[in-house]
This record gives structure tokens, sequence and C-alpha cells, in this order.
């Protein structure tokens, strides 16, 4: 019974120092894209071998097109001062930012120019595209700073894009590509970046902030067709998503604190009359 008594009081005092929440991510939770669209062209030209290289910036092909809200939850566990999360969230495509098989809905564009080797002609490729369903497991460990009510941390970031799908249309002269979207499913896609973020408490609400700065790479390829010659191609993104998540959960009600106080208060009593009645044990 005294093993009994012993690992109850050690498991309420384990549950008094290690919590665990879920906080809920508000609709002001937001996520803006930029980065660069890279491109690659090897082939042959006539009869002679020749390649072309170049990159250009993501820009808004409509405003706010590259842009969106966040979705999802974040799990907490605080031991201490000893913060760590990990979470699973959305982006909410809407308006420009969701493919369509039209070029003018599509949520990015870029401007590429390529050098190239003779005796291929240099030339500017256009692209335009979108990133969809995309998923994001994002964690993160670090120590609290500050006072309950008032915390900060510094949080290195890492994940994975689980889920979504790359939609890209490139138009180059003098090289054809098909006129149809290139769709690519993405799936863990590493994601790594920092957060700098705050938690704070005003007795009802634990508001959980996290500004961070995330950096994820894929690329996708194709075939193109120089002057009825094919060759092959790489067209790779390298996309910085810089978001502001802003969580919730509710300040659980005093009686729960309540409750375990009287739960260790029971044990206490447990073993006090256990003594009385064995005053030799």
């Amino acid at each position: 019974m005294k093993l009994t008594l012993i690992s109850a009081a050690a498991l309420m005092l384990g549950m008094a120092s290690a919590q665990a929440a879920t906080f809920t991510l508000l609709p002001t939770s937001t996520l803006a894209v930029t980065g660069t669209v890279s491109a690659g062209f090897t082939g042959t030209y006539l009869g002679q071998p020749f390649s072309s290289t170049g990159s250009g910036a993501l820009a808004e092909q409509a405003p706010g097109s590259l842009t969106t809200t966040l979705s999802g939850t974040i799990d907490v566990s605080l031991s201490g001062s000893n913060f760590t999360f990990s979470s699973n969230i959305a982006a909410n495509n809407n308006g420009s930012w969701m493919p369509t098989l039209t070029p003018a809905n599509f949520g990015l564009t870029a401007s590429v120019f390529m050098d190239s080797t003779a005796p291929f002609p240099d030339f500017t490729m256009n692209v335009v595209g979108a990133v969809s369903g995309i998923t994001t497991n994002l964690s993160g460990a670090a120590t609290l700073i500050g006072a309950y009510g008032n915390q900060s941390f510094a949080a290195p970031l890492g994940g994975f894009i689980t889920s979504g799908v790359v939609n890209a249309v490139a138009t180059p002269t003098p090289l054809y590509l098909p006129p149809t979207p290139v769709l690519v499913p993405l799936s863990n896609i590493a994601v790594t970046g920092i957060a700098n973020g705050t938690l704070v408490s005003d007795g009802l609400t634990e508001t959980l902030t996290l500004p961070f700065a995330a950096t994820a790479q894929f690329s996708v390829p194709v075939l193109v067709n120089a002057n009825g010659v094919l060759g092959t191609a790489t067209l790779a993104m390298t996309r910085h998503a810089t978001g502001n998540i802003i969580a919730v959960r509710a300040v659980p009600e005093p009686g729960a604190y309540l409750m375990m106080l009287a739960g260790l208060g029971m044990i206490g009593l447990a073993i006090h009359r256990r003594k009385r009645m064995c005053p030799h044990s």
C-alpha cells in the first residue's frame, strides 16, 4: 500500500511540474511567400550541346496572391522552463492563391533570364504557378525566459511539408514547353527556420505568438523542345515563408488545481491514518 501511495503522489507531483496543452490557431495567423524560381536546361541545338541557366524572383500575380491564412493546432509541452511544441498547420488557399488551369488565376509569377551557351541564344522565360494544399509539420524546443504571464523564447524550427502540389506553366522563347500545368505532388520537403515567440497569459487565456521564417526547396522536372530537338529541364523553387502564428487556449479552471491539491491531501490523510493504525510499521 505504501508503494501505491508513493506512486500516486509522484504521479500527481509530475502532473504539477509537467504540463501539456493544445493551442488553436486564430484567423489572424497569416503566411506570406517570397523566393526564387531557377531553371537549368540541357540539350542539343544545331547539332551541338548547349545549356541555359537562370533565376528570377517570385512575385504576386494579383494583390494578395502570395498571402494566405493558416489553420491548425500546436501541441505544447512545458516542464519547468523547458518549452517544446509541435504542430500540424495548413495554408488555407483562397482567391488567386488557388491554382486552376487558367494561368491568370495562379498565385505567383517569375521572369527568369536564361544565360545560354553557344550556339543557343539567351532568352527570358516567364513562369506562372502556385503551391497549393500545403500542410506543414513544424516543431521546436526552447527555454522560456521571464515570469509566468509574460514569457519569451527563441526556437530553431524543424519540420516537413507533408502534402501539397506545385502547379507551374513556363512559356519560354525559343524553347517549347507543354502548355498545360506541370503538377508535382509534394511530400517530405524539409523546412528549416527560426521562431522568436512569446507565451502570454491574462489569467483567462494563454496566447502563443510564433513569428517565424521558414525555407523549403523543391524542383520540377520537365521536357523541353528546342526547335524539334528534345532536351531536359529542371525548374527549381526556393520558397521562403514568413508568418505570424497566433494560437490560444483557455487557462485551466482554478478548480482543476484545487482537485489536484485535494488529491494530495487525501493521500497524506491516508498515510497518517495508516500510521495511527500501525504505529510500529
